[in-house]
């Protein structure tokens, strides 16, 4: 039978018994239950929570979205249980680098993470649970034993830690010479250099492309918010259902990542890109659609409008309702939102200003906007607002009216700004929320634990 050496550490318990975490790595889970107690589980899982909150905020290298967030969080979190369980039975030989560690690490080389970055990242992890587990001692061991007790924490800690390091970068360098060995390392390598700008033959490109780049071009981008270790086909199946559904002829699809996949499609006159918008809604996956344009430039601009989109939909997946929020955005239609929404402050300031009191939350002002945008969307034809929301001519007119009053102002005045400001409230909101509910509540416990 497994000894317990630390039971202070058994009796830890998350700060807030009411907020429920979901446990993201799975196998470090199982590995633990049984052997640490229900509670100590939960403060760890919490604790890893407001860790990897603290190394995004305090480094930006390993992406943006609730993709990247979970991905950190994966291995964090396994991590961080390992080090409860090494400290819980005082045994190194249960200190290893874990299988979610792994997933994370091949995650970072498949997007071109370098490894310093990494390595940092595991230094702020590594000094945030440091600093945790002495303010736990500090708190539960008896001040008689407690400056003994910190010494060897600290002592095992920093073993666990240099192993874990080196083992890390080990793992890098390994997955490092296997990734660019393969060919989906050398498409991505052609059209990073495409998109940089710098010299490619043509010829040389498109036989290492498997596709035509001097026809028009259709550019996307699709972003997971499901975590690393989540299916790593989902989302080149879900580009490849929608170049389809825009009937591209040609397709080049590039892994950027486990949570990132850039594509593009050749598109003719007889192609109808603007059939996406019917394609059903994937969970938790979101959509960039830029412009089709043509020859390299193109391939280039198109891109650059779908990153555009892409990093509008990374503003709000979900309303101040709970309503989700567009799961695609193309930037024909959006273009002008995704342009204003490169200054965030200044783009929540002009929606509260342009909607006044109609940018209030609640499903009654949601439905309200929702049937304003659609009535400039249809220059104001209530017949075809009807029509396309699926409601009678007499509620479109009521909104409307409703929607005034609440403007301070008719329609007609102001029309632009109030399209714009609309469009843009649909991508943002009309609050400020800079980063999803559960990274402002972990930051906030991380700078009252530092």
């Amino acid at each position: 039978m497994v000894e317990i050496k630390r039971e202070w550490v058994n009796n830890l318990a998350p700060t807030d018994p009411d907020r429920a975490i979901e446990p993201a790595s799975v196998t470090t889970l199982n590995k633990v239950t049984g052997l640490l107690s229900p509670n100590a589980i939960r403060w760890a899982v919490e604790t890893a929570h407001e860790m990897t909150s603290y190394i995004l905020e305090e480094m930006n290298d390993f992406g943006t979205g609730d993709g990247a967030f979970q991905t950190v969080r994966i291995a964090t979190e396994s991590h961080l249980l390992t080090a409860t369980l090494l400290l819980a039975l005082d045994d190194p030989a249960v200190a290893d680098v874990t299988p979610e560690t792994v997933i994370a690490d091949h995650d970072f080389v498949r997007r071109g993470i370098a490894l310093n970055t990494v390595l940092r990242g595991v230094q702020f992890g590594h000094a945030f649970a440091l600093r945790r587990f002495l303010d736990m001692c500090e708190q539960y061991v008896p001040p008689r034993d407690r400056a003994n007790e910190m010494r060897q924490i600290t002592e095992l800690m920093l073993k666990f830690f240099d192993v874990f390091s080196d083992q890390v970068a080990r793992e890098y360098l390994e997955e490092r010479d296997r990734w660019v060995s393969t060919a989906a390392a050398t498409r991505k390598e052609v059209v990073r250099a495409i998109l940089e700008d710098e010299p490619v033959d043509l010829t040389t490109a498109e036989n290492s492309l498997g596709y035509a780049l001097g026809h028009t071009h259709l550019a996307f981008i699709f972003e997971s918010d499901r975590p690393a270790s989540a299916d790593p086909g989902e989302l080149q199946r879900t580009a490849l259902a929608l170049l389809e559904r825009a009937h591209c002829r040609g397709h080049l699809i590039i892994p950027v990542g486990a949570n990132t996949v850039w594509a593009w499609g050749t598109v003719t006159s007889a192609s109808t890109p603007d059939q996406i918008g019917s394609y059903p809604a994937p969970d938790e996956i979101r959509v960039g659609v830029g412009v089709p344009a043509p020859g390299m430039a193109g391939f280039v601009r198109s891109h650059q409008q779908a990153d555009h989109a892409i990093r509008l939909s990374r503003h709000r997946t979900r309303s101040d309702t709970g309503h989700r929020a567009p799961w695609l955005i193309d930037y024909a239609t959006h273009g002008i939102a995704a342009l204003m929404s490169l200054d965030l402050e200044m783009a929540h300031d002009f929606v509260r200003r342009e909607l006044a009191g109609l940018s209030a939350g609640g499903p009654g002002n949601r439905d309200l906007r929702e049937t304003l945008l659609a009535y400039l969307d249809e220059e104001r034809s209530v017949n075809a607002v009807a029509k396309r929301l699926h409601v009678a001519r007499n509620t479109v007119s009521y909104r409307v009216k409703k929607s005034e009053s609440l403007l301070g102002r008719t329609v007609a005045e102001r029309q632009l700004e109030l399209h714009v400001a609309l469009r843009l409230e649909q991508c943002i909101g009309s609050s400020d929320p800079d980063a999803p509910t559960h990274d402002r509540e972990s930051r906030t416990k991380a700078h009252h634990h530092p």
